[in-house]
């Protein structure tokens, strides 16, 4: 198994016991698991559609989590379009994807393309801190973990 594999099959044997319920959203995972399962979302979904398929498909409402993520793996130029893009929705934590998608008004969609347009050239390094950062949450822990507070 390749190092890549293996980290894809950590992230996917922790993410497989992330299901959400009503008496615990995350089921019993480390704040540490949390972290990987919610950046590894967003490393997918802004792969495969950028930010609006990340916001209204994934975990959207836990941007706070991935914003301060992206600080910690050193993804800066990505942290601050996120942050951005998060002030065009201020109510986003109390939104469900349906709820959030539904915000996507006219009024929004040039900014919504002027930010993507700012991730482009970021895209490189922000996959290249990512797997840095999860190959170290993976194998270290939480005691791996650089710029924590």
């Amino acid at each position: 198994m390749t190092s890549e594999e293996s980290v894809n099959a950590k992230i996917n044997a922790i993410t497989l016991r992330w299901l959400p319920s009503e008496s615990d959203e995350f089921n019993g995972l480390s704040q540490h698991e949390v972290d990987v399962v919610l950046a590894g979302a967003f490393a997918t979904e802004y792969e495969n559609g950028g930010l609006m398929q990340w916001f209204c498909n994934g975990p959207g409402e836990y941007a706070d989590v991935v914003v301060r993520v992206l600080g910690e793996m050193g993804a800066l130029g990505v942290q601050d379009v996120l942050k951005r893009f998060l002030r065009l929705f201020p109510d986003y934590r109390t939104k469900n994807s349906d709820e959030r998608y539904a915000a996507l008004t006219s009024d929004k969609q040039n900014m919504i393309h002027e930010l993507q347009d700012a991730l482009a050239p970021l895209k490189h390094e922000f996959y290249k801190r990512f797997e840095a950062w999860i190959s170290c949450e993976l194998t270290h822990g939480q005691g791996g973990r650089l710029n924590r507070s």
